[in-house]
């Protein structure tokens, strides 16, 4: 290596990404269900009481969708934008029965997701026994994860005002410990390049730069005098097993994630699994 490969390395690796929070106005609410007015209705009020650390004692719009109102993703999609609320609020697999498997989100969330710009709050079913205790108790135990933390500003906001006074704001990041060692057993193959130093510096910087912006998340709440605790994680592991054990462990009340993919249609990377297998508590969904 070169003098010159050299120092651009060393000054590649001095720069951090700077966490800067910027909170979301929330003036319109959507409600979002498959049931008759009375029953959305009631599901608002819970859904208010649920979220009034986060929406405050202001004027807020509120836009109820019952089912009559919709049969098709299309035509949820063309109410959703005709209201363009900030916040949508609904659960999975709207006007089918398929809520009772653990298959699938239905075709009208799958359209909300990657068509509309508004977070949406996923809820666990209201027909439907499997949500945890605490799922609607409060967000005092949040959880922000992606598989790329690093200069996620949007995310980790949305978490922090998502995360009630005093609450735990756990911002995750792991690394997909299969993924690593594919490379390595290439780079094991290379005689020029000494394996096991390899997996130890280049393991080493993974962890490295998401463990430092998370490190200036922390600065900048301390700052702006936030009244939240940040516990930072950063790891390798299998991906959907680690975050799940992670939410179990510590009892998670919203886990909060991007949704959408710059160089895809699909879902982003680890979300749809994700949101497939974790029915217990409600998800904000980027």
């Amino acid at each position: 290596m070169t003098q010159v490969d050299q120092f651009e390395s060393v000054f590649r690796a001095a720069v951090k990404e700077q966490f800067e929070y910027s909170a979301v106005e929330i003036k319109k609410v959507m409600v979002v269900t498959d049931k008759d007015k009375s029953a959305t209705e009631v599901l608002a009020k819970k859904l208010e009481q649920y979220l009034s650390h986060i929406l405050g004692d202001h004027d807020l719009s509120w836009v109820i969708v019952t089912g009559d109102q919709f049969e098709t993703a299309e035509e949820l999609k063309d109410l959703v934008e005709d209201s363009n609320p900030d916040l949508i609020m609904t659960y999975r697999n709207l006007h089918t029965k398929a809520w009772q498997f653990k298959f699938s989100l239905g075709t009208h969330l799958d359209v909300l997701l990657q068509a509309v710009n508004a977070p949406v709050l996923l809820i666990p079913h209201p027909d439907a026994d499997y949500a945890a205790q605490h799922a609607f108790a409060s967000t005092g135990r949040v959880m922000a994860v992606t598989d790329d933390l690093e200069a996620d500003n949007n995310l980790v906001s949305l978490a922090i005002q998502f995360t009630v006074k005093d609450g735990t704001l756990f911002l995750v990041h792991i690394e997909n410990e299969k993924v690593f060692e594919r490379y390595i057993n290439v780079i094991s193959k290379i005689s020029t390049i000494d394996t096991e130093n390899a997996r130890e510096r280049i393991k080493e910087q993974l962890l490295k730069e998401p463990a430092d912006y998370i490190e200036s998340c922390i600065e900048q709440i301390k700052e702006l005098d936030i009244p939240l605790v940040v516990e930072s994680v950063v790891d390798m592991g299998q991906h959907v097993r680690k975050y799940k054990n992670l939410i179990e462990q510590n009892q998670i009340d919203l886990l909060v994630m991007n949704t959408k993919d710059s160089e895809q249609l699909a879902m982003h990377r680890i979300a749809y699994p994700l949101a497939i297998e974790l029915r217990e508590i409600p998800l904000l969904m980027l």
